[in-house]
């Protein structure tokens, strides 16, 4: 859970393998985050959208990899290879 504001950011957080929330928790009232400009925010999105459809393209290309090699096996040996 986080709260956020422009100048100060307040966050929380529920770590479960390193107990950094009671060194957070302890500093939140002067804990700072210092966010990039909303331009630079703004590329960072872009840039990981186009990631994520190459990703989505890449699984895309495996999924039908692998249809395409089950034909392949199903027409060598008569049938479905499990």
């Amino acid at each position: 859970m986080s709260s956020a504001t422009f100048g100060r950011i307040s966050v929380i957080l529920v770590c479960t393998l390193i107990p950094i929330w009671a060194i957070v928790l302890a500093n939140a009232p002067t804990f700072q985050i210092v966010l990039p400009p909303i331009e630079t925010q703004r590329q960072i999105v872009e840039e990981l959208d186009r990631q994520m459809q190459a990703l989505e393209g890449v699984r895309l290309l495996k999924s039908e990899a692998g249809k395409w090699i089950e034909e392949i096996l199903v027409g060598m040996w008569g049938e479905k290879i499990t």
